[in-house]
């Protein structure tokens, strides 16, 4: 990758190689080899090998509802140039209302976040060296162990890799971006949506840059539309369901309401 990265020209610095500043990367369990419970109880119990210095535990709670959200288990700064981030993603789309495929028994997520140097470094190696193996990469930034390490303990990378843990990760070589449970998305998901998040948005737009000017970018993102699944899918689905308004409209920004043009 790097062989043949553009380079960036300054009048100061002269060139210098582009490198990457962060890598995002997901690895869902749908088996349940990460137990949250479990793997909580191993940390504090010293079963790991790290260079990594915090770990925090939280248990989201949905405070309309009055339900747990799901535990989310941090490992690392934030700020730092690796992060780990182990969580119940089916607690999570449960709590924000999206609904997934009912056979889905169990959906755990890692994610990991690699910045600067340990980004570049990730992903030189995975693109220009064939002996790299990206399992024993996320084992070299944190292994879970089988039985607990003292810290006085010597050559830890040799201790035995918890069985579950080390199956999580040999099964994600056989996943794809695409290996996760389709999303149900419906009208009753666009309307939440468009009332709750972009409604206040677009009422600004529209008093500063007018009307027309709103309906424009309206006009100007049909094909993006098209090119995204879930409201292609919805549009398939409920064409000639509703009665079709013309988007000519006055708005009047006092009551905030449109009046059709007659």
């Amino acid at each position: 990758m790097f062989k043949n990265c553009k380079w960036n020209r300054t009048k100061r610095e002269g060139s210098r190689p582009a490198g990457i500043t962060r890598i995002d990367f997901a690895l869902d369990d749908f088996e349940g080899c990460i137990d949250l419970d479990l793997l909580e109880y191993k940390i504090k119990k010293g079963c790991y090998v790290t260079r990594l210095v915090s770990s925090m535990n939280t248990t989201g709670f949905n405070l309309r509802d009055r339900v747990e959200s799901g535990k989310t288990i941090y490992l690392g700064d934030r700020g730092a140039e690796t992060f780990f981030r182990y969580y119940d993603k089916k607690a999570k789309c449960k709590n924000d209302g999206i609904e997934i495929d009912p056979s889905i028994d169990v959906w755990n997520r890692m994610e990991i976040e690699m910045k600067l140097g340990r980004a570049n470094w990730f992903t030189y190696n995975y693109l220009n060296n064939e002996n790299f193996n990206p399992y024993e990469a996320i084992l070299g930034m944190f292994r879970l162990t089988q039985k607990p390490l003292s810290k006085k303990q010597k050559n830890k990378h040799l201790f035995e890799v918890d069985r579950l843990y080390s199956k999580f990760l040999h099964n994600t070589k056989k996943a794809t971006p695409l290996k996760v449970p389709q999303l149900v998305y419906d009208l009753q998901n666009l309307e939440n949506y468009v009332e709750k998040t972009t409604s206040g948005a677009s009422d600004t737009y529209i008093r500063i840059f007018g009307l027309k000017k709103y309906l424009e970018v309206l006009e100007n993102r049909k094909f993006k539309t098209n090119e995204t699944p879930k409201y292609s899918a919805l549009l398939e689905k409920n064409s000639g369901s509703f009665e079709q308004e013309d988007y000519t409209a006055i708005y009047n920004p006092k009551i905030k309401t449109f009046k059709k043009v007659s």
